[in-house]
Order: structure tokens, then C-alpha cells, then sequence
């Protein structure tokens, strides 16, 4: 079997449970997954309201299609404990973007 190097992406078990994330961040695959291919946002997108890099991004898409076996049963697992996925994803946006406001306006 070869060995698949592909930088930014990592997984240690004491964060996430162990699923492949963008590195030094909680980002997870499956979350570029979703954002990007089920949610339709682009890539620079998605950079910019997670606050990530494309770079970052396409690397986890690669390692997505070289394990999109284990990835979308987890996106289906998570289906399962929230029936609406794009659903989190739309709240996490909402997030993130109150966030970005915040850090935008002006301190009196």
C-alpha cells in the first residue's frame, strides 16, 4: 500500500477522536466536506470564514478522495446524531461571521 503524505492534515487521538483535521486547528475533513462539496461554497469561501488557508483546504479535499470511504461514513454518522447536517453547517457560519463582526467594529 503506498504512503500518502499530505501536508496540513493530521489526526491524534486525543483531539476530535482521532478524525483528520487541518493541522494545529479543530477543522476537521469532514467539515471541508461539507462546506465545500455539499454546501457549495468555494474555496476561498470557505478560507475566509474559517479563518484557513486554500492551500489548507485542497489538502484536505485530497486526503478526502484518498479516504472518502472512512470520511463519508463519518459525514453519515453525523448525519445520524444531527439529521440536518448543512444545517450545522449554516449555524457554524452564523458563527463565525457574528465573530469576524465583532472583531471588525470599532471599540468606543
Amino acid at each position: 500500500m503506498p504512503i500518502l503524505i499530505i501536508e496540513h492534515i493530521e489526526s491524534t487521538a486525543d483531539v476530535l477522536g482521532g478524525k483528520p483535521r487541518i493541522a494545529g486547528t479543530r477543522i476537521r475533513v469532514q467539515d471541508i466536506v461539507g462546506y465545500h462539496l455539499l454546501g457549495g461554497w468555494s474555496v476561498e469561501r470557505v478560507a475566509e470564514e474559517l479563518e484557513i488557508t486554500p492551500a489548507e483546504i485542497h489538502a484536505a479535499l485530497s486526503y478526502y478522495y484518498s479516504h472518502r470511504e472512512e470520511i463519508d461514513q463519518d459525514i453519515e454518522s453525523s448525519k445520524s446524531i444531527d439529521p440536518d447536517l448543512l444545517h450545522a453547517y449554516t449555524d457554524r457560519r452564523a458563527k463565525v461571521r457574528a465573530r469576524l463582526e465583532a472583531k471588525q467594529k470599532p471599540s468606543n
